[in-house]
C-alpha cells in the first residue's frame, strides 16, 4: 500500500468523535438563536430572531432527513444532520430579526 492508502484509513470517524460532534450540534440548537438575535434593536425583533432561527434550523434538518431517506435508501447519516444544522443557522444569521 502506498502512503496515501495509509493516510485515508485515519480519515474515518470514531464513536467518540461522533458523540462529541452531536453534543456540539445540540449546543448549536440551544445557543445559536440567542446569538442571532443579540443585536436586535428591541424585544419584538429579538423574539422574531429566535423564532426565525429555530424555523431555519428545523427546516434545514427536516429537509436533510427527507433527502437522506431518498438518497441513502432509508439510512440516516448524522454527519449530514450536523452539517444541515450549521447551514440553517448560517443561512438565517444575517436576516434573523427582519420582518419584511
Amino acid at each position: 500500500p502506498s502512503r496515501v492508502d495509509k493516510d485515508e484509513s485515519k480519515n474515518g470517524s470514531t464513536h467518540d468523535s461522533d458523540v462529541t460532534a452531536m453534543i456540539g450540534t445540540l449546543f448549536l440548537w440551544c445557543f445559536w438563536p440567542s446569538f442571532n438575535s443579540y443585536f436586535a434593536s428591541n424585544d419584538a425583533r429579538a423574539n422574531r430572531g429566535v423564532i426565525n432561527t429555530y424555523l431555519s434550523l428545523m427546516c434545514s434538518v427536516s429537509a436533510t432527513f427527507i433527502i437522506c431517506v431518498l438518497v441513502y435508501k432509508g439510512k440516516l447519516r448524522m454527519v449530514e444532520v450536523q452539517n444541515s444544522t450549521i447551514a440553517g443557522g448560517v443561512a438565517i444569521g444575517t436576516c434573523a430579526d427582519i420582518d419584511r
